[in-house]
Parts: C-alpha cells; sequence; structure tokens
C-alpha cells in the first residue's frame, strides 16, 4: 500500500516498480473516477474500492491516498481516512498489508504543484494540511496493519525506486523474485 499527498510521486513509483517486480498495480484515484463516471452513490465508494482490491488474485501495489481530500477543500475541514477500518479489515483477511508513505519536503511539492498540469492547489496551507492528513491516516493504518512504519522520500526518483522495489522484495511482496 503506497499512499501519500497528491504530486509526491506514487503514480510513477507504483507504475515503475509493479513493472519492474511483475506485480498487479491498482491506483484507487482511477477506480474512484471510474465509480463516480458511472453516476453511483458515494456511501458506496469505499465498498467499491474494497471489492475492486479483492478481486485480484495475485501480490498487487496499492497506489492510493491515506485520507481522503480534495483540491476544493477549505482548511480545518474534519479528517476523513481513505478506507474504513472495517474496509481495511476486509482486505487483511486476502492481504499481508505493509503501508508506506510517500512524501517529498513541502517546497518540492508546492514547486511539483505549480508545474503539474492537473491544475492542483498550489496553496501551501491546502498543501500542508493534505499532508499532514495523509500521515495522520498513515499512523492509523500502521496501527490496524501492526507493521513497522516505512516512509520513503522520492526527492531523488532512481533512489526512491530502488528502495521502494528492495522493500517490496523484503517484504515477501515478490514471490517468485
Amino acid at each position: 500500500m503506497i499512499g501519500g499527498a497528491k504530486g509526491v510521486g506514487k503514480t510513477r513509483l507504483t507504475l515503475d516498480v509493479s513493472s519492474d517486480l511483475r506485480l498487479a498495480r491498482i491506483e484507487t484515484g482511477k477506480v474512484v473516477f471510474d465509480y463516480i463516471f458511472q453516476g453511483l452513490p458515494l456511501e458506496g465508494l469505499t465498498d467499491y474500492i474494497t471489492e475492486e482490491i479483492l478481486s485480484q488474485d495475485r501480490n498487487l501495489i496499492l497506489d492510493t491516498h491515506y485520507a481522503r481530500y480534495s483540491d476544493k477543500e477549505e482548511p480545518n475541514k474534519q479528517f476523513r481516512r481513505g478506507l474504513e477500518p472495517e474496509d481495511l479489515e476486509r482486505l487483511l483477511k486476502k492481504f499481508n498489508i505493509f503501508p508506506c508513505l510517500v512524501e517529498v519536503p513541502l517546497c518540492e511539492l508546492e514547486q511539483r504543484r505549480r508545474n503539474d498540469p492537473k491544475k492542483r492547489v498550489t496553496n501551501p496551507l491546502y498543501i500542508m494540511q493534505e499532508v499532514e492528513f495523509n500521515r495522520r491516516g498513515y499512523e492509523l493504518y500502521l496501527q490496524e496493519v501492526n507493521k513497522q512504519p516505512f516512509v520513503l522520500i522520492n526527492d531523488l526518483y532512481t533512489s526512491a525506486r530502488n528502495n521502494l522495489g528492495r522493500w517490496i522484495t523484503e517484504n515477501k511482496g515478490v514471490q517468485n523474485g
């Protein structure tokens, strides 16, 4: 489970590392987009994401966010975790989950946001709130899966990619690799 704020490089890292290690990959942002595109009720979203993950028959990398966050959020909104405890519990019945938090220095994240073609929010207050929400969600997930923390700093891509691949392999994320 690879998570963090928007713009920290999760998608590129998970695409490359899943290809390197021949692992399945799910990007929850795409699952959310598909769900919303179908016009389905928001109340069923986390169950839909959980079912999509459970449909996998092999080890996988999950590109996700540990907290829900919209670029339209205002400061002081309440924290909401990405998956509810009961959804995570269902996943734990099938998968051995190892959460990884991807971060970059705040000044780097702000620069990435300014250069992002997706036109994400660049207000430092909003960015810091999103980072803090993801940290808080990550801590909850760590406690619930009872795993050691792994925070990956993605300021040098090649190093981050190698460290992520090594971490996945060390945690038996690759059975025949």
